[in-house]
């Protein structure tokens, strides 16, 4: 992570008014619009990922997570969110801090699940890059609206371990059922 970016985590709604300010700016000056449409739950958590020294910092992005669930009933804790609120100019060094406060932390999740992203975005663009650039297992599913779901580790591919074997065996079948889905036999 860039030694200026950090990441607060917010786990309670009300404290997101503390940061009101920063939060009316990141949405003036956003790379890409985004729903933020994550369902308010009592799990819901907003992570909230900073650039800039200390006296100057600025909000770099906004991602609210609803509480770890299991994914698709697989035993792999998840944090699912829609298209992340990122700073334009900034994209790719907060989606950098936010990977490794999920590889650091991540509270307890092995998977981020990011939902509604519009494939030509800046925000999928600048996903991709970084998962490229980080060597992040990363699975992209299209949405019946266009839109793409990405599913990602917090394993590198060289990484892989018993624990993704589910996920993996799990995007073979989705795979699969693609394939001999479209299949006219």
């Amino acid at each position: 992570m860039d030694p200026a970016s950090n990441v607060t985590v917010l786990r309670n709604s009300g404290e997101l008014a503390a940061f009101a300010l920063e939060c009316a700016d990141l949405a003036l000056h956003c790379a890409e619009r985004s729903r933020l449409d994550q369902a308010r739950c009592e799990g819901t958590r907003c992570v909230l990922v900073w650039t800039g020294p200390r006296g100057a910092r600025r909000l770099a992005g906004l991602v609210p997570f609803g509480a770890p669930s299991f994914y698709r009933g697989l035993p792999l804790l998840a944090l699912k969110s829609c298209a992340p609120l990122l700073r334009s100019g900034c994209e790719q060094g907060a989606l950098h801090a936010l990977l490794e406060w999920f590889r650091a932390d991540g509270e307890g999740a092995a998977l981020l699940v990011f939902r509604a992203l519009s494939r030509h975005g800046t925000v999928y663009r600048a996903l991709a890059e970084v998962a490229r650039q980080r060597e992040q297992l990363v699975l992209a599913a299209t949405a019946a609206d266009g839109s793409r779901t990405l599913l990602v580790s917090d394993r590198r591919w060289n990484e892989l371990s018993t624990a993704t074997l589910p996920l993996l065996r799990w995007a073979k079948r989705s795979t699969a059922s693609l394939v001999y889905g479209s299949l006219d036999l």
